[in-house]
């Protein structure tokens, strides 16, 4: 069970300190297990991310805020709680596959995206049926909202897309294996992208 459990919270845990979060409060070794999750996607985050090429686009009429404060930490764009946007990135790449990942705290989801190679457009979330584009929406959370954008020349595992249809949040068990997947990809067929969106009332 030290094994196992080691493996899952990965490098920098001390035999003892796995120990003690073995046998430690649920609580205490489930926010150790989440963030070991995310270690490794931050790790592509912060090596390969590339920053201003999202676009916010608002649904009609949503009345959105702009900010002209392009410094990290600092938000990119801002939109209202309620409010329909989709976003675009436009990408060098020509790899015909992409999904969207969102980050709110501890709080991580995917959506869908589409790649137009002849343009060198990703849309999130993409078109719906008809054709037209689709929108997505903050309903709950406000505050900061990091949006990264995953581009490869393999689409991600239905296991994990199976978390959007069924609309349930990103685990440990998913945030490895989208980071795994990535790692996977072919250096010069993949590519990331992140936007910081603060959500506001």
């Amino acid at each position: 069970m030290l094994a196992i459990t080691a493996r899952c919270l990965g490098d920098g845990y001390s035999p003892g300190r796995v120990q003690e979060l073995l046998f430690a409060p649920v609580g205490e070794l489930e926010t150790a297990l989440k963030s070991a999750g995310q270690s490794g996607l931050r790790r592509f985050i912060e090596a390969e991310a590339r920053r201003g090429q999202i676009k916010l686009i608002p649904a009609p009429d949503a009345g959105l805020l702009d900010t002209d404060d392009v410094e990290t930490p600092q938000p990119e764009d801002t939109v209202k709680l309620d409010q329909w946007f989709r976003m675009e990135a436009t990408t060098p790449i020509r790899s015909p596959y992409a999904f969207t990942l969102q980050n709110a705290g501890h709080r991580w989801g995917v959506y869908p995206s589409v790649v137009d190679i002849s343009r060198n457009i990703i849309f999130v979330p993409g078109k719906k049926r008809t054709g037209e584009f689709g929108n997505i929406r903050e309903r709950t959370q406000t505050g900061s909202h990091r949006f990264v954008v995953i581009q490869a020349a393999n689409p991600l595992p239905q296991e994990v897309m199976s978390y959007f249809l069924e609309r349930a949040e990103l685990d440990m068990a998913a945030l490895r294996r989208i980071a795994a997947f990535y790692a996977e990809e072919n250096p010069k067929r993949r590519a990331l992208f992140v936007a910081d969106i603060d959500v506001i009332k």
